[in-house]
C-alpha cells in the first residue's frame, strides 16, 4: 500500500488473479506468521527492540517528502559512504562515519571535518608565524580564540558523531533497559537495608548495650566511694595489710575489666581494653588505681550498637534522597524550562512591551521576553542543572555542562568569525607583497574562513537538536552513576550485614555470659562497700579465688555464640544460676554457692 501498484496478472481487471494469488499465498506459508518464529532468533529481538526505541527515538528519522502522489517517497538516508571502497579502505574508517543516517548527521560530519583542520591550523599557523617572525597582538588573540572554541566544541561533536549510526535506536532502548534494571536493584538494596536496620531495633542486642552501660557506671560508683573510704581508712599505712589490700584490690578491678572486654562487637580480635594489666601495676596506692580506672571509664561509653544504628538510618536517608535524585524523570526540555521559568522574579518574567515570556517554539531553551540581565539560578538538582541565565529580553536555560559550553563556544565561534573575516580584508588590501605570495595568503585565509563556517553550522545543528542528540548521553551518564551508586550501596549493605550478623550472634555471649557475671560483680560490690575494715581483705581476696576459678570453667567465647558448640540451654541454665546468685544478701552465701 506505500508504493505503486503491481500490474495485474488478469488483463482488463484492477484485481489480482488466481496466479497471483497462489504465488502470494505459497510466499506467506514460506515465511510463516510472527507466532511461528523462534523466539531466540536474533534478528527477531533486534527489531523488536528497534520497535521498542522508535517511538522514543522519533527525531532521530529525518524523511524526505513524497515527490508526485501516487508514487513512493525517495529517501536519500541511509547513505553508505563507503559502499565502493575496498576493504582494507573501509576498515581504516570508523563505523560511524562509514553510513550518514540523515541530514544532522551528514552536518555533524563536515563539522567533524572542519574542527579536524582547525586543530591542524591551531599547530600549524603558530609555528608557521613564529618561524617567519610575523608575531603580533592580533594573531595571538585569534590563536587563543580559536583554541578556546576548539576545546569548547569540538570534543562534545566528536563523541556525538561517535555514537551516531543505525544503531541508536536500540542503543537507547538497551540503556533505558539498563538504567530501569540498576534502579530496581538500588531500590531493593535499600529495602534490604531498612530490613536490617528494622530487625536490629527488635533484637536484643540493644538491651545487652544497655546493661553494659548501666554496669559501666556501677563500677565508676563503687571506685568513687571506694577511693574516699580506702583514703581515709589506710592514710599514710605502708604496711603488709595495706599492701596486701592494693594487690587484691588491683585484681578485683582486673577481673572486673577482663569481663568487660566481652562488650565488643568482635570481642576475641577487638575487645574493649580500658586499662591494661600493666598499667594497673604501675599504681602504687588504692586511691591511683581508683583514679585511673575512672579516667579511663568516663571516656568509653558503651554505644557502639545505637552509634551503628544512628548512623546506618543517617545513611539510608542520605542514600534515599539520592535514590530519588537519580530516579527522577527529568522530562523534556520544554517542561525543565517552564519549571524553572516559574522561580525567575515577576520582574523577569515579563517582555519588554509587559507582555508574558513564552518559551522559543525553534529553541525550547530559550525563552524570550524577560527583562534584564542577571546571573545563574541553580536549580534545587545536586548536579546544579539546568541553570538560568537572563540578558536583555531573552532568558536562557543551561540544561548541562555540555549545553553550557557550547553556547560558550558558538560565542567564541561568531567572534572567531569577525576576527577571520576582518584578517581577511586587511590581506586583500595589502598591496606591497607580490601577486603570488599574496594569493597564496589569500587562500590559507579563506580555507580557514571556510572551516570556521562550516564548523558554526555543526555547532548550530547541535544547539537547535540538543535535547534530541544528547538523549542517549544523557542516560548513559544516569547509569554510569546509577552504577557507581550501586557499587556504594552494596559495600555499604555487606559492610551493615556483616556487622549485624555479628552482634545477633553475640547475643547469646552476652546475654547468658557477660550480663550475668556483671550483675554478679555489681552485688559483690556492694557487699564490699558495706563490709567492715577487719574482714575487707578477707572478703575480697576469697571473691577474686572465686571470681577466677570461675573465668577458667566458662571456656572460650566462640563457645557462647549462637552458633558455637554450647547449646542454648546449657547458656540459659548457667545465666539462671548467676541471677539467682545475686539474689543472696550475704557475702557468705554467694561465695558458698559460686564455689558450688
Amino acid at each position: 500500500p506505500f508504493g505503486p501498484q503491481r500490474p495485474s496478472s488478469a488483463a482488463g481487471h484492477g484485481h489480482p488473479g488466481p496466479d497471483t494469488l497462489s504465488s502470494e499465498r505459497s510466499q506467506l506459508e514460506q515465511v510463516g506468521t510472527p507466532e511461528m518464529q523462534s523466539p531466540l532468533d536474533p534478528e527477531a529481538s533486534l527489531c523488536d527492540d528497534e520497535s521498542e526505541a522508535r517511538p522514543a527515538m522519533a527525531a532521530f528519522e529525518v524523511a524526505d517528502a513524497p515527490q508526485a502522489a501516487g508514487t513512493a517517497p525517495r529517501r536519500c538516508f541511509p547513505f553508505d559512504v563507503c559502499r565502493f571502497c575496498p576493504g582494507a579502505a573501509k576498515m581504516m574508517v570508523p563505523s560511524t562515519w562509514q553510513k550518514i543516517q540523515d541530514r544532522t548527521h551528514l552536518v555533524l560530519l563536515i563539522g567533524i571535518v572542519s574542527f579536524s583542520t582547525l586543530g591542524v591550523q591551531l599547530v600549524v599557523l603558530p609555528l608557521s608565524r613564529t618561524l617567519s617572525g610575523d608575531i603580533g597582538l592580533m594573531p595571538i588573540i585569534f590563536a587563543i580564540v580559536m583554541g578556546m572554541y576548539f576545546v569548547c566544541c569540538a570534543p562534545y561533536a566528536f563523541r556525538v558523531v561517535g555514537q551516531y549510526d543505525e544503531r541508536l535506536l536500540v542503543k537507547q532502548s538497551q540503556v533505558k533497559r539498563e538504567k530501569e534494571n540498576l534502579t530496581r536493584t538500588y531500590h531493593n538494596m535499600l529495602l534490604d537495608m531498612d530490613e536490617l536496620l528494622q530487625k536490629s531495633a527488635e533484637s536484643s542486642s540493644g538491651l545487652a548495650e544497655r546493661s553494659f552501660e548501666s554496669k559501666r557506671r556501677d563500677f565508676q560508683r563503687f571506685l568513687e566511694r571506694a577511693k574516699q573510704r580506702y583514703a581515709t581508712i589506710f592514710m599514710g599505712a605502708q604496711d603488709d595489710e595495706t599492701n596486701d589490700l592494693l594487690k587484691q584490690f588491683r585484681r578485683f578491678c582486673a577481673n572486673w575489666l577482663r569481663v568487660f572486654e566481652e562488650c565488643s562487637i568482635d570481642p576475641i580480635l577487638c575487645p574493649k581494653r580500658v586499662v591494661s594489666i600493666e598499667e594497673l601495676n604501675q599504681c602504687a596506692s588504692i586511691v591511683a588505681v581508683a583514679d585511673l580506672c575512672l579516667e579511663r571509664l568516663r571516656c568509653t561509653e558503651v554505644r557502639f550498637i545505637s552509634m551503628q544504628r544512628d548512623q546506618d538510618a543517617q545513611l539510608l536517608r542520605k542514600k534515599r534522597t539520592e535514590f530519588r535524585r537519580l530516579t527522577v524523570d527529568d522530562g523534556s526540555a520544554r517542561a525543565v524550562t517552564a519549571a524553572m521559568s516559574l522561580e525567575v522574579d515577576a520582574s523577569s518574567s515579563r517582555g519588554c512591551n509587559g507582555v508574558g515570556a513564552e518559551p522559543s517554539t525553534f529553541l525550547s531553551w530559550v525563552t524570550c521576553g524577560g527583562s534584564g540581565c542577571f546571573c545563574l539560578k541553580r536549580s534545587s538538582a545536586q548536579h546544579g542543572f539546568p541553570r538560568i541565565a537572563g540578558c536583555g529580553c531573552f532568558e536562557i536555560t543551561l540544561l548541562s555542562p555540555e549545553h553550557m559550553a557550547l553556547i560558550l563556544g558558538f560565542l567564541l565561534g561568531v567572534a572567531l568569525f569577525a576576527l577571520q573575516l576582518l584578517a581577511l580584508f586587511q590581506k586583500l588590501e595589502e598591496a606591497q607583497e607580490s601577486r603570488w605570495r599574496r594569493s597564496l595568503v589569500d587562500v590559507n585565509a579563506l580555507v580557514i574562513f571556510g572551516e570556521i563556517i562550516l564548523s558554526l553550522i555543526c555547532v548550530c545543528m547541535i544547539l537547535v537538536r540538543f535535547e534530541d542528540i544528547d538523549t542517549v548521553q544523557r542516560l548513559e551518564r544516569e547509569v554510569k552513576e546509577l552504577s557507581k551508586q550501586n557499587l556504594e550501596v552494596e559495600q555499604q549493605r555487606d559492610q551493615m550485614n556483616v556487622f549485624w550478623s555479628n552482634a545477633q550472634n553475640l547475643t547469646e555471649l552476652w546475654l547468658y555470659r557477660t550480663v550475668p557475671r556483671l550483675d554478679l560483680y555489681k552485688e559483690l560490690q556492694s557487699q564490699l562497700e558495706d563490709a567492715p575494715q577487719e574482714d575487707l581483705l578477707v572478703n575480697i581476696s576469697g571473691a577474686n579465688q572465686w571470681l577466677e576459678d570461675l573465668e577458667g570453667k566458662l571456656g572460650s567465647i566462640e563457645a557462647w555464640r549462637n552458633n558455637g558448640t554450647l547449646r542454648p540451654e546449657e547458656k540459659k541454665r548457667f545465666g539462671k544460676a548467676i541471677n539467682q546468685l545475686c539474689q543472696e544478701h550475704e557475702f557468705g552465701e554467694i561465695l558458698a554457692k559460686l564455689e558450688d
